[in-house]
């Protein structure tokens, strides 16, 4: 299967969108240094997806742990509802119980690569202003 044909049905779609929801709604601060913490362990096995849409995902998911490292270092402003979004989607992608297991081949990191896209929906705007101010191109993250 090719990686631009790989979709998730609409069920899964409204279960990880519900699930965003409810993690966003659960993120508490003293938490998200634990997130960060497993999340250096996760790009490392995310680094084997393969294609564009692997990569963008190791950059993005690594520009989302600095800029959440830089918030919580008092180096980045950001709302909660930014903050929320960041902390629910590493928590999520950190998780070893997520919808779709991520020792499938390929179709693994499909539910990864959504739950990304969801936090880019609130987050988005505030990575690309970070990728700037460390004087890097948002494209290069696919922003």
């Amino acid at each position: 299967m090719k990686e631009r044909e790989m979709a998730l049905p609409s069920d899964q779609k409204a279960l990880l969108e519900a699930r965003f929801h409810k993690d966003q709604g659960r993120v508490r601060e003293e938490e998200l240094d634990e997130v960060l913490q497993r999340v250096e362990g996760h790009l490392r096995s995310l680094a084997k997806v393969p294609g564009e849409r692997g990569r963008l995902l190791v950059l993005r998911l690594r520009l989302m742990a600095d800029l959440l490292r830089a918030w919580r270092g008092g180096k980045a402003e950001l709302p909660w509802r930014a903050v929320t979004a960041l902390g629910a989607t590493l928590g999520y992608l950190c998780d070893p119980l997520d919808v779709i297991p991520d020792f499938l081949p390929v179709v693994g990191y499909l539910d990864d690569l959504f739950m990304v896209e969801l936090c880019l929906a609130s987050a988005g705007e505030h990575l690309r202003e970070y990728a700037l101010a460390r004087g890097e191109a948002p494209e290069t993250y696919g922003l």
